[in-house]
């Protein structure tokens, strides 16, 4: 009977621990304003996102590559993210904050099945590597929320440890695939 009753807080912890992960507070005062729901990919390690703002970084433990959803603060313009983001990935890979990344942008075509949504891939390189950033950007109701897949791969030769890739319709990234197929408008 002793047992029980750190189990039963453990899992009372547990509970709390994974609907925190699965839903990024609100920024806005607006009473329509929701959070999305989603489901978090298997095997991916949530971080809160940089710069105290509601969203995660889901870190994959085993490739160079990750996921996110992160919402626009109040006031502000879902347009101002991709830079921070762009930073945030080159700072992760290139390692040197004060380097140069001259990105390439294509636009993505929405999910299929999905509404109110525009998307865009971005790429970077230097000698060594190549990177890839997918953002997307996408709207419920009032709610906007930007998601999306980065990754890094080496130059030259393929490496067992490189990150998949995206291609221009953004497909060929299988876990990114279940990842945006989860977020839903929350009810």
């Amino acid at each position: 009977m002793k047992h029980k009753k750190p189990c039963i807080v453990s899992l009372l912890a547990l509970a709390f621990v994974a609907g925190m992960a699965c839903h990024a507070f609100a920024q806005s005062s607006d009473p329509n304003w929701k959070p999305v729901s989603l489901k978090l990919p298997a095997g991916y390690m949530p971080a809160d996102f940089p710069e105290k703002r509601a969203g995660k970084l889901l870190l994959n433990p085993k490739k160079p590559a990750g996921m996110f959803i992160v919402y626009p603060k109040e006031g502000e313009s879902p347009d101002v993210l991709p830079d921070l983001l762009k930073s945030i990935v080159a700072e992760m890979f290139f390692h040197d904050a004060k380097a140069t990344v001259n990105w390439t942008a294509l636009p993505l075509p929405p999910h299929e099945g999905t509404e109110n949504e525009s998307g865009t891939l971005y790429s970077a390189s230097n000698a060594k590597m190549e990177i890839q950033l997918a953002v997307y950007t996408r709207t419920f109701g009032v709610t906007k929320v930007l998601y999306g897949y980065y990754g890094m791969r080496n130059k030259g030769e393929k490496k067992k440890d490189d990150a998949p890739f995206m291609d221009a319709a953004g497909k060929g990234v299988e876990d990114f695939d279940k990842f945006w197929k989860s977020i839903k408008a929350s009810k």
